[in-house]
Formats: C-alpha cells, sequence, structure tokens
C-alpha cells in the first residue's frame, strides 16, 4: 500500500494529496486518467493520503484495483500538506510532476494546459479565479511574500501547478512551506510562470 521511486521512469506523474477525500478523489479520476494518458506516453498517479479514516483507506484500496496506473503513499499520520508533497514529490519517477487537489475544481483539460507550458518555464503555477474585492485582499496580503522573493505568485496555496522533477530535486519543505515551493524553485531556476485558472 506504499510506493517509492524505486522502478522505471514515466513522462509524468500526478500527485494528489489527500486527507479524508476518498470520495473526492473516486469522483476524480475516472476524468484525470484519460487525461493524464493523453499528455503522456507513459504515466502514474499518486494518491498521498496524509492520516485519512478508516473509509478513506478502504476507498484507496478499491481504487488501486481499478485504475492499474495508481499507486498509493500511505503516511502513518497527520503530517500536513507540505509532508505530504514532499513525500510525492520524492515517490515520483516521472520526468514532469503536476499536482492536483482532490475534487473536480480543475477540469481534465487544463492538466494539459499545464504540461505544455513546461516547454518554457521549470514551474508553472495556477492561480483560482477570484472577485475582484478578493483579489485586492489577496494582492495586499502577498505584498510583503512579493517584496522577499520578487517573485508574482498570486495563489501560492492553490493545489493546481506542474513542474519539472529535476526542478524540485533537494527543496526542503517543512511544515508549511509548500506555500513557498514556488520561491524555492525560483532560487535554483530561471523561469516560473503563474495563471489564472478554474
Amino acid at each position: 500500500f506504499c510506493c517509492s521511486a524505486v522502478g522505471r521512469m514515466v513522462q509524468l506523474s500526478v500527485l494528489i494529496p489527500a486527507r479524508d477525500a476518498g470520495e473526492e478523489v473516486a469522483r476524480q479520476l475516472p476524468e484525470g486518467m484519460p487525461a493524464a494518458e493523453a499528455l503522456a506516453e507513459s504515466f502514474e498517479v499518486i494518491g498521498i493520503d496524509d492520516g485519512s479514516r478508516f473509509e478513506t483507506i478502504q476507498t484507496w484500496r478499491l481504487l488501486l484495483t481499478e485504475h492499474p496506473q495508481l499507486r498509493v503513499l500511505k503516511l502513518e499520520g497527520r503530517y500536513g500538506l507540505s509532508a505530504a508533497l514532499a513525500a510525492g514529490v520524492a515517490a515520483a519517477r516521472g520526468q514532469n510532476v503536476l499536482v492536483l487537489e482532490p475534487g473536480q475544481r480543475y477540469l481534465p483539460e487544463q492538466m494539459g494546459w499545464l504540461v505544455e507550458r513546461l516547454a518554457r518555464a521549470e514551474l508553472v503555477h495556477g492561480r483560482r479565479r477570484r472577485s475582484r474585492p478578493s483579489k485586492f485582499l489577496q494582492a495586499f496580503t502577498l505584498w510583503p511574500r512579493r517584496l522577499l522573493f520578487g517573485l508574482e505568485v498570486r495563489d501560492p496555496t492553490c493545489l493546481f501547478w506542474a513542474a519539472r522533477r529535476e526542478a524540485l530535486a533537494g527543496l526542503d519543505l517543512g511544515r508549511g512551506m509548500h506555500r513557498f515551493i514556488a520561491a524555492l524553485v525560483a532560487q535554483h531556476v530561471a523561469e516560473v510562470e503563474s495563471h489564472e485558472v478554474g
């Protein structure tokens, strides 16, 4: 019920970090799997379970029988999103890594939109559509981060992004550091892009 980075490389790894989100993932995979297959000749989907309850574990077991490209990495406690992403990146065998939140917020065809943009950037970060007042508040709260890192990522908590695997190598994702993935990558590579999606 766990996975590691051992094995042949694939073109694309799709990571779904989840806690108690079995139903959302079960609805997501029937459309997500064909979308990933259309993007890469070889791919894998890795579910990272961050200490879910028994019902979700049972759902994962059922999904494993239905989707041969699915692997599940089960963390032995509730360590948080940063730890789940770090574990998923370490287990990924793909040349490109795509992170997707559980559920159906993002359409399957938007996965292709992200991967295509990796041709000119090491990391492409999505951002959720927001109302005008919400955009103003977000811009105000992110101002210190832009000042510190000099980076235009308007929605750092958005769980819809893609990166080349080598750009993620060696990142220190301590508690809460998933919010700074784009900034950490930008310290080592030239191109990070941010685009509105959803």
